[in-house]
């Protein structure tokens, strides 16, 4: 019966052994930390952290910098984050994280950072939160090591088991983010979210939302844009009140001129004169015309010219300043200018025939 029972019991401690080696892997959502000094006064700003690659927290395993935490900045120094065993070579050994939710602890000792290339100690054991998706690490402590002795961290993580049902979503832009104009004002862009289920997990809405503004909602949309930058996001939601999004900046620029057409013209035909002569100088007219892809109404401005010589009679006649003038062409010139500043330039020549 002795035997039994040892062999039981050995096979038992075996089991808890293997459960405790075993990693977990815990999806990190994001986090944050922030710095006060020795007598609590805050070091702005907190830094938002972003998960790294993959982005997982690894129960069990000692992992290396931009795999938790993509690498940020603090104080204008580039901070990056791991866990190690040590810290600033100190003969201390650190377990390797673990996350209990049976206490709702987590044991994040072996967290460190290197700010602008110093090593210092930044893990602690951690408090967790359920907040319904995700779970939520916090912890503080004492920087012991690097340039601020003495003074406090406080951090979060986010995370979430890999296990759990879950979203992910991603916008598509048909003919991309960045857009010619090509009707007045704008383009009307349309635009698809995709979405993928994973672990179960049960799409419940899928929300758009434009300049931060409610645009709509289902698996497309078609908005026109303004010229200029706008920002898109999409959100899809689960029944289990899980949540992924995605956003995109659509940008509409105007780097098209006017289209500009300058000509003389027969006053009663329309039809366009190059060459005319002195007599029938009074059965012409100026002709200017702009149009624009994007400006319904592009500005125009022209001016009139026309060709003098050296000893040319330029003479004004009575009480209403007629002038009179011998030249052999007068030309016009013009430009066109859009809402966007874009010109054209164009002029036509009219010559006189003998």
């Amino acid at each position: 019966m002795k035997r039994i029972v040892f062999s039981l019991l050995m096979v038992l401690l075996l089991a808890v052994t293997s459960s405790q080696a075993l990693a977990t892997d815990w999806i990190v959502l994001g986090g944050s930390v922030a710095v006060s000094d020795m007598f609590g006064n805050p070091m702005p700003p907190p830094v938002e952290l972003q998960p790294g690659e993959p982005g997982l927290l690894l129960e069990n395993v000692y992992q290396v910098s931009g795999t938790i935490f993509a690498p940020a900045s603090f104080l204008g120094l580039p901070l990056e984050i791991f866990t190690a065993e040590t810290v600033s070579n100190e003969p201390r050994i650190f377990a390797p994280p673990t996350v209990n939710l049976t206490t709702m602890t987590a044991d994040l000792s072996a967290l460190s950072v290197q700010l602008g290339g110093v090593e210092m100690n930044a893990g602690g054991l951690a408090k967790v939160t359920d907040l319904g998706d995700r779970y939520r690490l916090t912890w503080g402590g004492t920087i012991l090591f690097g340039p601020f002795p003495g003074f406090n961290f406080a951090w979060t993580m986010d995370i979430m088991p890999d296990n759990l049902p879950r979203l992910a979503v991603a916008v598509n832009v048909a003919n991309g983010p960045n857009q010619e104009c090509n009707s007045h004002g704008g383009n009307e862009v349309v635009m698809e979210a995709t979405v993928l289920q994973e672990n179960g997990a049960e799409l419940d809405a899928i929300i758009w939302t434009i300049d931060g503004e409610y645009a709509g909602s289902g698996d497309s949309l078609t908005w026109f844009f303004d010229l200029g930058q706008h920002e898109v996001e999409v959100t899809a939601t689960a029944t289990n009140a899980s949540s992924a999004s995605a956003s995109v900046t659509i940008k509409i620029s105007d780097t098209t001129a006017p289209e500009l057409t300058v000509a003389f013209v027969n006053a009663h035909t329309g039809e366009p004169v190059t060459t005319i002569g002195y007599v029938n100088a009074d059965q012409l007219m100026a002709d200017i015309r702009a149009t624009d892809v994007c400006d319904p109404e592009p500005v125009i401005e022209a001016t009139g010219g026309f060709a003098v010589a050296p000893g040319d009679l330029l003479k004004v006649k009575g009480n209403k300043d007629q002038v009179t003038l011998y030249t052999s062409a007068i030309e016009i010139a013009a430009t066109a200018i859009d809402a966007s500043g874009q010109k054209a330039y164009q002029k036509a020549i009219l010559t006189f025939a003998e």
